[in-house]
């Protein structure tokens, strides 16, 4: 999916993630943007850096009328800050926008069966309060 996707940063220095829909020489035309939010911990045991990233709409859906309806977002280009060459995203990002904006398409893992149980013998009753 990463070769349908678009990354620039907006006016405001957010990473944005999208599906680009068309390109002219002014306008980018992104089809439910996102912004990359990065979070950085230091693990303090080995001083290495973890990065944890987290996909988050530009318009939450909850305030859609109709929320499959997709959204198409038009950047002026002269107005955001594109990469020289489009990188190649981690199919981690990829599947995360997936999910956010077409969850019904992602497949969910089946849950668990739960295993039957075999008949335990009675165990002695523990009374844990006086009659």
């Amino acid at each position: 999916m990463d070769n349908e996707l678009v990354v620039f940063m907006d006016t405001v220095s957010r990473t944005i993630i999208g599906k680009k829909i068309t390109e002219t020489a002014d306008i980018l035309s992104v089809e439910n943007p996102l912004v990359l939010n990065a979070l950085y911990t230091q693990d303090p045991n080995s001083s290495q850096i973890k990065i944890q990233t987290q996909l988050l709409p530009l318009f939450f859906k909850e305030f859609q009328g109709d929320k499959s309806e997709k959204i198409v977002w038009e950047y002026k280009k002269s107005m955001i800050t594109l990469p020289t060459q489009q990188p190649k995203l981690d199919w981690k990002l990829g599947a995360q926008y997936a999910q956010i904006t077409n969850p019904q398409m992602v497949p969910q893992q089946a849950a668990p069966q739960a295993q039957p149980q075999a008949p335990r013998e009675s165990a002695p009753v523990i009374k844990l309060f006086e009659d």
